[in-house]
């Protein structure tokens, strides 16, 4: 994190940063990321599925199958995107060192309660030493819907230099680091045990 006068300090200052990373391998289709022997994201989720649910009678459903005069079956797949909110993130933190006070102030639909309880945990402070307030803001649908690094490193920034350090996002860091929305891959299938012509009419009454 680099913290400056002006924003056009500190992108020159974090041009200075050298970094040092490590490739690795890296799989950005859903279906393929769980196949075995796809890269893995997290060791404890070497299949990399973080959630399986299955509802219904399999041995139903499996009769069902197996008796069916016809199978319909249905591959489709929505692309996954990423938020583009009119208004970028911002974020405003502040620290008071008489009472030890952290205050977060930025937009998020998470809710001021789940981001007080992260912010305290992730600067070790009990939670009456943090602070959060929303304002009004533009849509959610999911962009803000999360706990940014910003939230809390802004309020600590303010600690080490002594006055409130303000954080504006850009449209590209919105493409590169905001929250993404899911892609949807779904496979439906449905049985018919009788295959016959069917006619629809409408009635319309006044």
């Amino acid at each position: 994190m680099v913290v400056a006068e002006t924003k056009a300090a500190a992108a020159d200052a974090a041009e200075f940063i050298e970094i040092d990373y490590e490739p690795l391998p890296a799989v950005t289709d859903a279906r393929a990321a769980a196949t075995p022997g796809a890269p893995v994201l997290w060791p404890a989720r070497p299949d990399n599925q973080s959630l399986n649910c299955e509802v219904g009678d399999q041995e139903a459903t499996d009769e069902a199958f197996a008796s069916a005069v016809h199978i319909v079956k249905l591959d489709t797949w929505v692309n996954r995107i990423t938020g583009s909110p009119m208004e970028p993130r911002s974020c405003v933190g502040s620290y008071d060192s008489t009472t030890g006070l952290y205050t977060a102030r930025a937009a998020s639909g998470r809710g001021v309660v789940q981001t007080r309880v992260r912010l305290a945990s992730i600067l070790g402070v009990p939670e009456e030493q943090a602070r959060v307030y929303f304002g009004d803001m533009g849509g959610n649908y999911g962009t803000r819907n999360a706990f940014y690094s910003e939230y809390a490193l802004t309020p600590w920034a303010a600690g080490k230099v002594g006055r409130p350090v303000k954080w504006v996002g850009d449209r590209s860091e919105c493409f590169l680091s905001d929250y993404q929305g899911r892609d949807l891959a779904v496979t439906a299938e449905l049985p018919n045990w009788h295959w016959m012509p069917m006619e629809i009419s409408w009635v319309c009454a006044a």
